[in-house]
């Protein structure tokens, strides 16, 4: 499975007190699945080096799949 083979969608709006699920492809080709309140916010923390593990050590990723505002 090639990075490059997935198109990136947008980060939608967040929506008080609603979550969304997203999901970020990495280089390597594994998968990130998370859960937040504002998408936006939490791809600048995967960015920055703050969000989760996999993605500090994969450096490169990208939105694939946003869903939601779902009941938190």
């Amino acid at each position: 499975m090639r990075f490059d083979h997935f198109p990136s969608v947008e980060c939608p709006e967040p929506v008080e007190g609603l979550s969304y699920v997203y999901i970020l492809i990495c280089r390597n080709g594994t998968f990130y699945v998370g859960q937040t309140q504002n998408v936006r916010r939490r791809l600048a923390r995967h960015m920055e080096g703050t969000g989760a593990r996999h993605t500090r050590q994969m450096k490169e990723f990208a939105l694939v799949h946003a869903e939601g505002p779902l009941d938190s």
